[in-house]
Parts: structure tokens; C-alpha cells; sequence
């Protein structure tokens, strides 16, 4: 370290840890490693929460909340007849309009929740673009014209939306045809025809989404269905529930162009189409933003959890890894980061990482799902529908047969894995991830009391139906529910 150096770490602040990134991932880290007692410092280039409270988990499901509540009035005037089109079309803008206003409210009130949660760890928050340089065992960070020492540094720096790979998309994002996330949820009037790029958990959301607000949805999806990495049967219920809606779907196109109100792209059979539309969401996938590091050497350090470096130092985590970009994961990845730099040790063992879309009705999943082990008899699977839940059949009438839960079990009983569809699959799933990262065998679910009426008694349906087919049943696939 040269006299310079020293002298600067006199003049300038020096942390034990800074966090380069305000979202969710950097904010649990900093009041993690706060909380341990080291001083802390947080950057964010500009608001605190990232794109997950900003413009991404939060502000959706807010418009998705309200969506679906429409759709439960609408339904009901149009089941008594009281539903006059004209007058159905002035509710829907209306209530797009409320949805945005509500959605404004819920994503100031949380984040000014979370800079209260960091003042009260006592991070310091520093506004401004970061960059580093290390010499000798010390960071130094810049955030404009500020500069801070520290010990260590973590690197929650997020993601960003692919867009290279579609000429012009740029300029069509400039001139407000191509939205993406960020400007999807700041939209002040519906769009009568909405295209959709990409088949993912927020492409189908939003689909969702704005075909209750009265869009004319149509999705585009390169692979050959919606959903890929999901449980085909939780894929197949979102399909039909979408449909139902009206929403098209085309899987198996090559997307050649957007430009001037059109949709340029190819079909599954090879044939030349394109498609007007009034907006199109761009939902084709993310990528880590690693600007500042792009030339730093990283490594896994466990899977899932934060990736290490060349220098033990600093730490990625978040999205930044580019694996498993959830913002559950992320705050996971946080949490062992900074354990790692208050103990020197990286933790051991695995965690299990739910995945959820918030539909009507609602799916999730966790652990191993359609394995090739379940062909060769190491694993059983069990299906029940819903109906098994009186609190399901109340809630629908009597109506409604989509609803399942389905489980995976080992040779030793032990439940690895785990799909639903209902109305609550997304709150419902944090008992499967419990049961499965313990390694809760089928009787050990069988001790546990679930309450009455509730979807969850499905759970222990589907156990009993397991444990009753065991010896008939010992692979493949049960389609009959």
C-alpha cells in the first residue's frame, strides 16, 4: 500500500463492507452484515429496491391483484345480466387508471419501508454510480466524485432486459412502441392490442394481466410451449387458463423484426408472418449487469448462493450471478455473503428455491419435478385434484376441476418435489419448500394438522392417495385425478 493509499484511507471513510447495488439482493445484504456488527455502507445508482420493487416483482403483482379482482366484478355482472358493453369498456380504462395510481402507492410505500429498515441497521446509503480498484488488500469505491475504503465488497448489481438480439429494438424502445418492464407499468392508457415477446413467468403475467384490463393479448414464444423449466402439467394449466381469457399463443416462432406498429417473425412451420399491435412487451429474458465487473474472474462458491472471486474479498450475488434470477434467491445469496465475511467461511449445504406465478389460478412448484428418474422407478409420483380441498370446491362452486396438487417421492418416502395449481398455490408452496429442504418423508406429513376448510388438507390427500397406491403404482405418469 503506497503513502497515498494510507493517506486516503485517513481522509476518506472506511467500511468493513460495501454493498455496490440497492435492491433487494444488496439491501439484505447490508443490514445482514450490519446487523453482525460491521459498519456497512450501500450504493444505488438510483432507487432503492432495484428492479424488483421498482419495476418488476412488486409493481405486477399490484396490477395483477387488481386485475383479478375485476375479473371477479365482472364476472358476477355479467352472470346477472347487469353487463352493458359499452359501459363494461369505461370500467376497464377507469379501473386501469386506479391500478396504476395503486400500484404508485404500494411501490413508495415499500421502499420508503426498506431505507427506513436500512437507517434503523445503520447503513450508510450513498447515491451515485460505483466503480472500484483493489490494491493490496483494500477496495477503494467511487461513487462520483465521493470516495470510500473498504474491507470487503459485495456486488449485487442486478439485471437488465435482453434486447441485442433484435435489430432496431433500441430505437423502437426510444420511441415507446417496445416497452419493457420499466415502461410497461408506467403506461397511461390500455393498449387495444398487445404483443407479448417471450413465454416466461412475467411474459404471461402480464398477459394475464391486460387481458382483464380489455388488451387483445397475443403471445410469441421460441420454444415449442409457455413456461419452459416448470412442471408440464402447471405449464398446461397456465396455457388453458390464459386461453380461456382469449389470449393467443404461438410457441415455436423466431422473432425477425419489430418495427413501425408490426411484429416481423416466423411460425413454427417456417412461414414469413407479422402482426400489428398497438404496444409490445419485450419478456424474452434477462442478463446480469456486470459493467463494472465484466473482466473480473468469478466463481461459484455453492450453487444456489453467491459466487465467489479470484479475491476473497468480494462476493456476487443476486441476479449479477445470472442463475436463478429470483428475487428469494437473491436475498438467500445476501444473507450467506454476509456470513461469509463475519465468519471467513463460506456455509455449507444446499437450499431449495420455489418458483410461483401469480395467475388466476395461481401455479408453483419446488424441488425435482419431471425427472428422468421417475421413468426409471427411483422416483413415485402422486397427483390429486383440488376438489380434495372442501375449502377449493366452496370457493368455485362445484365448478372447477383444474386445481391439483401433485408430489414427488423418493424410494425412501422422502418428497423431493412438488407442484400446485389453486387459487393460494403461491403461499401454499412455502410448505412444500419446508418439506422438502428438511427431507420430510410421507409419513411425516401425515403427523402434521391442517385446518379445516383450507386448500392445504389437499396435502395431506395427496400423501394418503400415495402411500395407498405405493405398491401398484411404482413409476410413470398418473394422468387420471
Amino acid at each position: 500500500m503506497t503513502e497515498k493509499n494510507i493517506a486516503d484511507r485517513e481522509k476518506y471513510p472506511v467500511y468493513d463492507i460495501v454493498v455496490i447495488g440497492g435492491g433487494v439482493a444488496g439491501c439484505e445484504a447490508a443490514i445482514e452484515a450490519a446487523r453482525m456488527g460491521m459498519r456497512t455502507a450501500l450504493v444505488e445508482k438510483s432507487q432503492i429496491g432495484g428492479v424488483c420493487l421498482n419495476s418488476g416483482c412488486i409493481p405486477s403483482k399490484s396490477y395483477l391483484a387488481y386485475a383479478h379482482q375485476m375479473d371477479c366484478v365482472s364476472k358476477c355482472f355479467q352472470e346477472g345480466g347487469f353487463a352493458n358493453p359499452q359501459d363494461m369498456r369505461l370500467w376497464l380504462r377507469s379501473g386501469f387508471l386506479q391500478a396504476r395510481e395503486r400500484k404508485n402507492r404500494v411501490v413508495d410505500s415499500l421502499r420508503e419501508g426498506m431505507a427506513a429498515q436500512l437507517k434503523h441497521a445503520k447503513v450508510d446509503i450513498i447515491y451515485g454510480y460505483a466503480t472500484y480498484a483493489q490494491e493490496k488488500g483494500w477496495i477503494e469505491v467511487r461513487i462520483n466524485i465521493d470516495t470510500v475504503f473498504c474491507k470487503n465488497l459485495v456486488l449485487a448489481t442486478g439485471s437488465k432486459t435482453v434486447t441485442g438480439y433484435l435489430p432496431g429494438i433500441e430505437e423502437e424502445i426510444q420511441n415507446g412502441f417496445v416497452c419493457t418492464n420499466a415502461q410497461l407499468f408506467d403506461l397511461e392508457e390500455i393498449p387495444k392490442s398487445l404483443v407479448i415477446i417471450g413465454g416466461g413467468v412475467s411474459g404471461v403475467e402480464m398477459a394475464d394481466c391486460f387481458a382483464s384490463f380489455g388488451s387483445n393479448i397475443t403471445i410469441l414464444e421460441k420454444r415449442t410451449d409457455i413456461l419452459f423449466g416448470f412442471d408440464r402439467d402447471l405449464a398446461h394449466a397456465a396455457r388453458k387458463s390464459l386461453e380461456a381469457k382469449g389470449i393467443k399463443i404461438w410457441t415455436g416462432v423466431a422473432i425477425e423484426a419489430v418495427s413501425e406498429g408490426t411484429v416481423f417473425y416466423t411460425d413454427s412451420e417456417g412461414n414469413e408472418k407479422d402482426i400489428a399491435c398497438s404496444k409490445v412487451y419485450l419478456s424474452s429474458g434477462r442478463e446480469p449487469e456486470r459493467s463494472i465487473f465484466q473482466d473480473l474472474d468469478i466463481e461459484r462458491a455453492c450453487f444456489p448462493g453467491p459466487y465467489k472471486t479470484k479475491q476473497n474479498n468480494i462476493v456476487v450475488i443476486g441476479d449479477a450471478c445470472g442463475s436463478a434470477m429470483l428475487a428469494h434467491k437473491a436475498i438467500e445469496d445476501a444473507r450467506r455473503a454476509a456470513a461469509y465475511f463475519h465468519s471467513g467461511k463460506a456455509e455449507e449445504g444446499r437450499y431449495v428455491i420455489p418458483k410461483a406465478i401469480y395467475l388466476s389460478p395461481e401455479c408453483a412448484q419446488v424441488g425435482i419435478m419431471e425427472s428422468a428418474d421417475i421413468d426409471k422407478g427411483r422416483c413415485r409420483m402422486q397427483k390429486v385434484s383440488m376438489n380434495y380441498s372442501g375449502r377449493y370446491v366452496a370457493d368455485h362452486g362445484g365448478m372447477d376441476n383444474t386445481g391439483f396438487v401433485k408430489m414427488i417421492f423418493d424410494t425412501k418416502r422422502r418428497l423431493i418435489g412438488a407442484a400446485i395449481s389453486s387459487a393460494y398455490a403461491c403461499e401454499l408452496i412455502s410448505i412444500f419448500q419446508i418439506l422438502v429442504q428438511e427431507g420430510k418423508t410421507a409419513d411425516d406429513i401425515l403427523t402434521y394438522c391442517f385446518p379445516h376448510p383450507t386448500e392445504g388438507e389437499a396435502i395431506r390427500a395427496c400423501v394418503k392417495q400415495y402411500l395407498a397406491n405405493e405398491q401398484q403404482e411404482l413409476c410413470g405418469y398418473k394422468k387420471d385425478v
